[in-house]
């Protein structure tokens, strides 16, 4: 006779693991549900602020009026008051107040579309009198 074993027709199974434990089945679904709702919630903000148009107050809009205010050489100090003046929601009329150093001014703006991108523009201003 030969020395080599003799082969079985089925390879040996490994030891089944046992199942796991209930509190950690549960724990693996909470945590799975509340990550899927957080990644809802985030989704869902994202799409709104694609779709609704910023208010006169929003910094992206303050942002976009400080790009202005520079842009035509002016030294801004401070960009104050950023209020709606009417109830329309596009486009969004609204008012606010520059502060360049030695200047004051009150200026009006627009927020609107143009195409899918919001824009503000300036609309007025009014350069406060200095008090004597």
């Amino acid at each position: 006779m030969s020395d080599t074993p003799p082969v079985s027709p089925t390879p040996p199974t490994p030891a089944a693991l046992p199942p796991p434990s209930r509190g950690r089945v549960l724990f693996t679904r909470l945590a799975t549900w509340f990550i899927s709702a957080a990644v809802v919630i985030v989704l869902l903000v994202r799409v709104y602020d694609f779709f609704v148009l910023p208010g006169c107050d929003d910094d992206k809009v303050s942002s976009a009026l400080y790009d202005i205010f520079t842009k035509t050489g002016a030294k801004v100090a401070a960009i104050t008051g950023l209020k709606p003046t009417s109830d329309a929601s596009s486009p969004r009329t609204c008012e606010g107040h520059v502060d360049a150093g030695t200047e004051q001014a009150t200026f009006q703006y627009e927020v609107s579309w143009n195409g899918w991108s919001p824009q503000a523009k300036v609309t007025k201003v009014d350069v406060d009198k200095p008090a004597n």
